[in-house]
């Protein structure tokens, strides 16, 4: 899934992965699964 976000943003892996965790500690979730959780919570999804 990170692959294919880099290459349609034209962005390294390592990019997206360093985005994802930084999503992640700003919604103090450990998983993508919580953080979607979280943010349908909060309105955003």
């Amino acid at each position: 899934m990170s692959k294919h976000i880099a290459e349609k943003l034209s962005i390294s892996v390592n990019t997206v992965s360093r985005h994802r965790q930084e999503i992640l500690s700003k919604l103090h979730v450990k998983s993508s699964i919580e953080a979607c959780h979280a943010a349908k919570d909060l309105g955003i999804l």
